[in-house]
């Protein structure tokens, strides 16, 4: 029968768009609706948005064929968090990756993760 775990995919891949993207989306009290798009090593793109390091950051992820177009809790936890008090706010949509199959979509998760710290890592050092 041989190693399952051999099979799975090794890589990203994008299940219906062909894309191969994790998008970092920071709100804040000064722009609880329009998200600041974030990359992690992109100091340009975190310079122009409204990331403060002085205040605490909340980081949504959704799951398993789930996306913030279609759902509206990651929305309303944003909007929580900033009414609670003065947060930054990162929503991380990798709708494009977590679709069927299955076993694509638990590999895919382990890249978000990774590229997930890797912009946290960023936001600590700058």
């Amino acid at each position: 029968m041989g190693d399952l775990l051999s099979t799975l995919p090794s890589r990203f891949q994008c299940v219906g768009a062909g894309k191969n993207f994790t998008h970092f989306l920071l709100f804040s009290r000064i722009h609880p609706d329009k998200p600041h798009p974030l990359m992690p090593d992109d100091r340009e793109l975190l310079i122009k948005s409204d990331y403060d390091p002085a205040i605490p950051t909340k980081i949504i992820v959704h799951g398993f064929v789930d996306n913030i177009q279609l759902s509206d809790w990651m929305q309303r936890m944003k909007t929580k968090f900033l009414t609670a008090g003065d947060f930054n706010v990162i929503i991380v949509d990798w709708s494009c990756g977590n679709e069927f199959p299955y076993y694509q979509a638990v590999q895919n998760s382990k890249i978000v993760a990774d590229e997930l710290g890797k912009l946290v890592n960023f936001l600590q050092v700058c």
